[in-house]
């Protein structure tokens, strides 16, 4: 065989051997041209309650806190709301059926199913005011609602005096819900406007049982009392007013003459006017206390 004849034939072995090689290595993997495709991971969906929704995590209905209180450990359910702890003060929130938000103290009775009052204070006012009667109501069995009412010290909304009413009847009903009440004896205290406005409700609500008017007027505000005072019928109240007070004076003496139940006039000489009158000495409180004592109790 000649030298080129060799030649040939190794240059055909080659060949043979490289197509044999390249079917046995399998193909090559690709190199990417663009951004990887990202791959989806499997997510699980967890119940997490917020802080006070009152659910332990696991998605368990469980009653939520009043409005503007957290749960502290201490508190119990009954009928799907939640029970403060007898004798504690709380602050809540509650919404009127116009839907403003008022800011309120709840002072626990040191026992569950004790009458209940809800206390409406002056213009200019807030809920505050109120404290030391509060205290001395609760420390004689009583659970108390303060309210400051829409556009005064924490609650939303205007000085509107002529809506005032949806306040009252939201602390009235808000009381009647709680489990520590007993919703078939509330009453009402209010100071001045407050006044007008408490006996405004009260003659429209007939579950309210009775009333505590410090210096109303005969009409604060467009809010007026003489028909009202009638509407009320034959329920008990307590009226006062200070002497220099001319105006709440005068009020309070022609109101006593129109009502038409249980009914008592304290006047006191040098007091102030509504809530200006408490934590004088004067008797204003005890006679509050014990007129509550017989008429709620």
């Amino acid at each position: 065989m000649t030298i080129k004849a060799w030649r040939l034939a190794l240059s055909g072995l080659l060949t043979l051997l490289m197509i044999v090689l390249t079917a046995c290595g399998g193909e090559k993997t690709p190199t990417p041209t663009g951004n990887p495709a990202a791959v989806a991971s499997a997510t699980t969906s967890v119940s997490i309650p917020s802080v006070n929704s009152g659910a332990p995590a696991g998605g368990t209905n469980q009653p939520a806190p009043q409005p503007g209180t957290s749960p502290t450990g201490n508190e119990s359910t009954v009928g799907g709301i939640q029970a403060f702890p007898a004798g504690e003060v709380k602050p809540v929130e509650i919404i009127t059926a116009d839907n403003v938000t008022l800011t309120g103290t709840f002072y626990v009775a040191p026992k569950a199913g004790s009458p209940a009052v809800a206390m409406l204070h002056m213009a200019g006012g807030q809920r505050g005011d109120w404290d030391t009667l509060a205290r001395q109501l609760q420390a004689a069995g009583f659970s108390v609602l303060t309210l400051d009412l829409r556009g005064h010290g924490g609650s939303q909304g205007q000085r509107e005096w002529d809506k005032m009413g949806e306040d009252a009847a939201a602390a009235h009903a808000w009381l009647a819900g709680r489990p520590e009440v007993n919703a078939t004896r509330i009453g009402l205290i209010g100071a001045s406007i407050g006044a007008n406005l408490s006996l405004n409700f009260a003659a429209t609500q007939p579950a309210v049982k009775t009333l505590v008017l410090l210096s109303p007027g005969l009409d604060f505000e467009g809010i007026k009392t003489e028909g009202a005072m009638q509407a009320y019928g034959p329920r008990p109240v307590l009226l006062v007013a200070s002497t220099e007070d001319k105006e709440s004076a005068d009020a309070v003496t022609a109101l006593d003459k129109l009502a038409l139940g249980k009914h008592t006039l304290k006047m006191v000489e040098g007091q102030g006017h509504g809530a200006r009158m408490l934590g004088r000495q004067n008797g204003i409180e005890e006679t509050i206390v014990n007129w509550l004592q017989e008429t709620l109790k």
